[in-house]
């Protein structure tokens, strides 16, 4: 009795591992239905492909024959199935070793085939699934598993609270970008009010606003969260950015463009650093950059193009310095470059002013300082004369007076001030004009005779920019007042 036990045993285990086991280390690929339905032929007992395995073919409308399918060690790439309905066929698959990506299956509606999948070792991707309604069939994934989460550009998905989606949001590993999908499924905290759960800031963005809604409700989205981390996205019909308020710190790129009712940056005031770049493109309203002046540095580019109604660059008179290039072109009306006085030239990598019709006034000391001692390329060109061209820039920076450095030839005191502003001269040069510029732009001060003392208490608590005048130069500084 004990050997025909044992025989039977042994019968048992010879069974199962002659009907399961590995196979394809470099992984497959399915271009057409007839592979789809000959791969147990060609691969007999394959439940176990140690490789990638891509799906993609306009011929592919079932996955019946990958029913056998247990794991696949590395990626699974379903895209551009034109046909393909259901995921039906991958309904035993429990484990993914790498990413999931579901892009481009237009007739997609359903991915319920997929409820036994449990484990992920990389990112999931669901994009450009037209049909796509529901990420019903993903809840059973472990949310840890998951390194990256990527939902956009499905039209008609509308529910994508699937239980492995919340948990990952409430708690998430990295990167996240969740737009452009039907309204439910259109950014995080959409989701997340279909979750039930309160968002933390994310650890790796994207925030991408594209509605007046999404930034007035930033704060109860986010709560708390002062400092983003990721990229920033500013697109759509936006009049006001009054709701970011609370930020003072983007730790990525902050791209703001395409927002033709956006006149100014008002509600950007508690930004102080930037660590990628900035990117400021075709907002047809955009007068000025005010909102921006507690804007100390930009660790990578500054990219002003293509802002029609751009008179001036007030906003930027607190900027010190940047990482990368400094590009300003195409901006219709812009006329002058005085508020990029204070940036640090030796931060300036390469310098690109093109394209900008009414623009004859680039003398500022950062472009002048740069032009005597660039750093790299220069060009010029296509603007107004007087700075049509580098020689128009280095012959109008040749009368321009250097800028002084504010604290080695005036003290300006005290800083924060409450009532009264003393101006004190040290060398000698006179200050005939003294004007107060809030953070709208608009002058609130203005004294046009030599004067030593302002009084400022008329003025209410928060950030100003103080403009000493002479004849021939003009020094920008932050001001704070105080209750």
């Amino acid at each position: 009795m004990k050997n025909l036990v044992f025989l039977i045993t042994i019968n048992i285990i010879f069974l199962t591992t002659a009907s399961s086991q590995s196979c394809l280390p470099d992984g497959i690929i399915f271009n057409t239905q007839t592979q789809i339905d000959n791969f147990q032929t060609n691969y007999p007992n394959c439940t176990e492909i140690e490789g990638g395995v891509i799906i993609s073919g306009d011929d592919i409308i079932s996955l019946n024959g990958l029913n056998v399918l247990t794991s696949i060690g590395g990626y699974l790439e379903i895209t551009d199935n034109e046909s393909l309905t259901n995921l039906t066929g991958l309904d035993n698959l429990m484990i993914i070793g790498g990413q999931l990506s579901i892009i481009g299956n237009e007739s997609l509606n359903s991915l319920s085939a997929l409820s036994n999948l449990t484990s992920m070792g990389g990112d999931i991707g669901i994009e450009f699934n037209d049909a796509l309604t529901s990420l019903s069939g993903l809840n059973n994934i472990d949310a840890e598993s998951i390194i990256k989460l990527q939902i956009t550009h499905n039209n008609s998905l509308s529910n994508c609270e699937a239980q492995s989606i919340c948990e990952y949001l409430s708690s998430p590993n990295g990167y996240i970008r969740i737009a452009y999908n039907a309204p439910g499924c259109n950014n995080p905290p959409e989701i997340a009010n279909g979750c039930g759960i309160t968002l933390p800031c994310l650890p790796y963005g994207e925030y991408i606003f594209y509605t007046q809604t999404q930034i007035d409700s930033f704060q109860t989205n986010y709560p708390n969260c002062t400092e983003l981390v990721g990229y920033v996205r500013i697109r759509g019909n936006i009049s006001n950015l009054n709701g970011l308020s609370i930020v003072n710190t983007i730790n990525g790129n902050l791209c703001i463009e395409y927002n033709h009712n956006l006149t100014n940056l008002s509600g950007l005031d508690s930004l102080t650093y930037i660590e990628g770049s900035l990117l400021v493109w075709e907002n047809q309203s955009l007068t000025d950059l005010t909102g921006l002046f507690g804007l100390d540095s930009v660790g990578g580019a500054i990219w002003i193009k293509d802002n029609y109604a751009l008179t001036n660059l007030s906003g930027l008179d607190s900027m010190n310095s940047i990482g990368g290039n400094l590009t300003i072109q195409g901006n219709f009306y812009l006329i002058e470059l005085i508020g990029l006085n204070n940036i640090d030239y030796a931060s300036i990598s390469n310098l690109i002013i093109v394209d900008n019709l009414s623009l004859s006034t680039c003398e500022a000391q950062s472009i002048c300082n740069y032009l005597a001692n660039p750093n790299g390329g220069i060009t010029i060109s296509n603007n107004a004369t007087g700075c049509n061209n580098q020689a128009e820039v280095e012959e109008a920076c040749t009368v321009f007076i250097p800028k002084i450095l504010l604290n080695s030839e005036f003290l300006i005191f005290p800083n924060p001030v409450k009532n009264e502003l003393f101006i004190l001269n040290r060398n000698g040069i006179v200050v005939n004009e003294v004007t107060i510029y809030n953070q709208l732009g608009q002058k609130v001060i203005n004294e046009n005779q030599q004067t030593e003392k302002i009084n400022v208490s008329m003025l209410g608590q928060g950030m100003y920019v103080i403009e000493l005048g002479s004849d021939n130069l003009k020094i920008r500084d932050k001001l704070i007042i105080k209750q």
